[in-house]
């Protein structure tokens, strides 16, 4: 007899509990994922038993809990009961819940298997198996749990949920709360052209079962639109006029109303302009959920387009206001979605970058706060400017 079945013999010779014994069968057994959800179950009990969750207890649920998941999961198809489970019971309070609490879960019929809030699903996605291919269908770990429950196209389902997975701000509809709903929306689109702009791919925005194939392989790699973005940045197609394009969509931003003026997008900027944007789009999404929205910096071949008098150079670009909503339609400083507090963060962010020198916009009340702003930049008001800033780059 092996030590392992010794030890499970062992076990069963005093395990009372009718389900625990079932459980220590299967592990007898062989069967997947049988031992972790034995340890899990029996801490479980012990934790309802004596009417309080420590902290040491909450940590080895979440261990335990991972290790199940992983144990059953890798190497066979995944067994969305388990992830059901692992992703959606039982929230409690955790550390020093209650006798009463725990009774509450028990007359619901709930265990505590499930004291593992976001922080559990954030492991997986960063566990070293998580983006390891799944033997049965090929697909990762991380791109499987991003793409739970959701119905519809498999092409759709399967780009967004591995746009979400490499960190592309693809919102928060859909069941996982993560943007993967197979709705092919606006930010899913300029997710792809973004990623296809930065692979040197041809950025047509379109889903294709050759654009998931590529995906897959950028999750399977471990890439992140973090790495894919600095890789562009290294050595980004330049046009003649010597602009680069800020890709369409990142962390912190979305660039709006492009195409409007020229097949080739209004997203062109001066290298310099490009990484100020992209820096300030960063240091927005750690101040805020929303994003900021990007309009009309330059067309490809620079020159005069559309109703400006200037963004010609890639210097100059138009950030739409802020929205207490969060949302991407428009405002302006009279009507009641404008969030001025956040709109003044934003021109705060802007007059730290030393490559910022003139913003214009119609809130006096902003204006006269920074008027005179330590590192000189311009602020000041301008006819036609109460929906958005008009931002001028010195690079």
């Amino acid at each position: 007899m092996s030590e392992k079945n010794s030890v499970i013999e062992t076990l069963l010779s005093y395990e009372e509990d009718e389900q625990l014994r079932k459980l220590l069968i299967k592990v007898k057994k062989g069967e997947l994922g049988a031992w972790e959800e034995y340890k899990l179950r029996k801490l479980e009990k012990r934790v309802i038993q004596s009417g309080y969750i420590s902290e040491e207890d909450k940590k080895l649920i979440e261990k335990l809990s991972i290790e199940l998941l992983m144990s059953r999961n890798l190497g066979k198809q995944i067994i969305y009961e388990d992830l059901d489970e692992l992703r959606c019971r039982y929230p409690i309070k955790g550390a020093g819940t209650t006798r009463e609490d725990i009774d509450k879960l028990k007359e619901e019929g709930k265990g505590l298997a499930g004291i593992i809030t976001t922080s559990i699903q954030n492991r997986i996605y960063s566990n070293k198996y998580s983006n390891r291919p799944d033997a049965n269908t090929g697909v990762p770990l991380s791109v499987l749990i991003a793409s739970y429950g959701v119905e519809g196209d498999t092409n759709i389902i399967m780009v967004q949920a591995c746009l979400s997975v490499l960190g592309f701000p693809i919102g928060d509809s859909g069941p996982n709360k993560n943007g993967v709903d197979g709705d092919w929306g606006a930010r899913s689109k300029a997710a792809v052209r973004a990623y296809q702009q930065m692979k040197g791919l041809e950025a047509t925005g379109k889903e294709s079962s050759d654009l998931a194939k590529s995906l897959l392989d950028s999750v399977k790699n471990g890439e992140t639109i973090d790495t894919i973005l600095d890789k562009y940045l290294q050595n980004p197609p330049m046009s003649k006029a010597g602009l680069i394009q800020l890709p369409e969509i990142g962390k912190g931003y979305i660039i709006v109303d492009n195409y409007v003026h020229a097949k080739t997008g209004e997203n062109w900027g001066t290298p310099e302009t490009v990484k100020s944007l992209l820096s300030l789009a960063e240091k927005w999404a750690e101040y805020d959920d929303s994003l900021l929205r990007f309009n009309d910096l330059s067309i490809e071949i620079g020159g005069k387009f559309g109703p400006h008098g200037t963004h010609h150079n890639g210097k100059y670009v138009d950030i739409r206001l802020i929205r207490k909503d969060g949302g991407l339609g428009d405002t302006n400083i009279y009507h009641d979605t404008y969030d001025k507090v956040k709109t003044k963060e934003l021109v705060s962010l802007l007059i730290e970058d030393p490559n910022v020198e003139k913003i214009l916009f119609n809130d006096v009340d902003i204006i006269r706060e920074f008027v005179n702003n330590e590192n000189g930049v311009k602020i000041m008001k301008y006819p036609g400017h109460d929906d958005h800033l008009h931002v001028q780059f010195k690079r």
